[in-house]
C-alpha cells in the first residue's frame, strides 16, 4: 500500500477517471512518491478491407469478398504541367489496360 502519493492518469476512453470504472492499463512509478497510469489504447473491430489487386498511377483496382473487382481513382496531383484533361486521359488508357489483363484472368 502506498499512502499520500502523486498520480498522474492518460486515459484513452474517458477524460476524467469514472467512479467504480475498470480501466487497463500499466502503472509506472516516476519517482519516490510519484506514479503514472497509462490506459492501453480499447481494442477496435477489425475494419472489412477489399484488397487492392493493382495499383496504377491513376486508377487502383480493388476486389470484393464476392469476387467482383471494382476501380477507384486515386488523388492526382496537378502542377502546370499535368493538368485535369491529362489525368483523364491517363485514366482512360489505365482502365482499358486493366481491363484487357483482369478478362484473360477472370475467364
Amino acid at each position: 500500500m502506498e499512502l499520500c502519493v502523486d498520480l498522474k492518469t492518460i486515459l484513452r476512453s474517458d477524460r476524467k477517471a469514472k467512479t467504480y470504472k475498470d480501466y487497463v492499463g500499466v502503472l509506472t512509478r516516476d519517482g519516490s512518491d510519484n506514479f503514472t497510469f497509462i490506459e492501453n489504447a480499447p481494442e477496435t473491430k477489425s475494419r472489412k478491407h477489399n484488397p487492392c489487386i493493382y495499383k496504377g498511377y491513376a486508377i487502383n483496382v480493388h476486389r470484393k469478398d464476392d469476387g467482383t473487382v471494382y476501380p477507384t481513382f486515386r488523388q492526382p496531383n496537378y502542377t502546370k504541367y499535368y493538368t485535369f484533361r491529362d489525368f483523364c486521359r491517363e485514366a482512360a488508357e489505365e482502365l482499358l489496360m486493366v481491363a484487357g489483363l483482369l478478362e484473360e484472368d477472370l475467364r
